[in-house]
């Protein structure tokens, strides 16, 4: 079984406009609701290609109820942490003349040290039955942004073969990273945060993954530019296919979702990177996140040109 955690969920309420101005009135055409949350990503498209998880974090108030009532509908085994806050809504006004978002998101809850503690025990207890284990995004209380290192100790403790994968950003990740994860992932504009540095060319990007010290696996992506990759002492290039985008939102977590189950699998590495890459192709070329089918997959995996460094 995997476990995934977000300890920031969102309820992504997306108004759909046909056209949007700043400074008018509109009346929406559509509404849709979804349980949004790096993590809860992972979630999805691991129960879309039929792998059983569990997801935990922290959820709170009415829109915390919400967001778990969408979650048992979509079949996704759940047991998060309630919390006295009320988890926050990220509104997006899509303009459906050019698909181009606006989006505002409402200010996160606040974290007591006990509720903190409860996910700490949710996560030992789950971190025992857990190879594979998805720690993504953002804290909502950066009072609390150790809680990630404190997770990563936790579980290697516990579990000595738990694979960890960390996806996250800000302080959370510069503390979280020192308890030596399995696996990061970052993007261009998180990673140049993280080392203070612009990341310019490959040499650049081929640096940083080596200064993540005592780090298996580490990936760097760039959007629809190279992406590159550590794996213990190999580094690879990889050119991820040209395709129509409708929406990148979420690809970043099926590339996780897809490195979990190439793993579960025993994939070679090779077709591990492919399938990963090929999951957040298939998801950017479609509206709904993290949803893709495991022959959607595969059929961009050939078009996923992977070098060898």
């Amino acid at each position: 079984m995997v476990l995934t955690i977000t300890t920031n969920p969102m309820l992504d309420k997306t108004l759909f406009l046909p056209k949007f101005e700043i400074g008018n009135i509109y009346r929406s055409t559509k509404v849709e609701d979804v349980a949004g949350g790096k993590g809860i990503n992972v979630s999805l498209q691991l129960t879309e290609l039929g792998v059983e998880n569990i997801a935990t974090g922290f959820l709170g108030g009415e829109i915390g109820l919400q967001i778990k009532h969408i979650l048992d509908n979509d079949n996704i085994k759940n047991d998060f942490v309630w919390v006295k806050g009320n988890t926050r809504i990220g509104f997006t006004v899509l303009d459906e003349s050019n698909l181009v978002q606006t989006s505002v998101f409402e200010p996160n809850h606040k974290v007591s040290e006990d509720e903190k503690n409860k996910l700490l025990e949710k996560v030992n207890k789950y971190s025992s039955l857990c190879n594979y284990i998805a720690i993504s995004g953002s804290v909502p209380d950066k009072s609390i942004s150790g809680i990630y290192y404190d997770m990563i100790n936790l579980i290697k403790n516990n579990n000595e073969n738990a694979k960890i994968f960390f996806d996250s950003y800000g302080e959370e990740f510069k503390i979280g990273i020192n308890a030596k994860p399995f696996f990061v992932k970052q993007n261009k504009k998180e990673a140049e945060l993280f080392f203070n540095k612009p990341l310019i060319d490959e040499k650049d990007f081929l640096q940083a993954l080596d200064s993540y010290i005592d780090i298996h696996f580490a990936i760097l992506t760039n959007g629809v530019n190279y992406s590159y990759i550590k794996y213990e002492n190999d580094f690879y290039r990889v050119k991820p296919p040209k395709v129509n985008v409708i929406n990148p939102i979420g690809s970043g977590d099926t590339i996780t979702a897809g490195l979990i189950y190439g793993f579960i699998k025993n994939y070679d590495f090779i077709d591990i990177i492919r399938f990963a890459f090929a999951a957040a192709a298939s998801n950017a070329s479609k509206w709904v996140i993290a949803r893709n089918k495991y022959e959607d997959i595969c059929s961009y995996m050939p078009l996923i040109i992977l070098e060898k460094l």
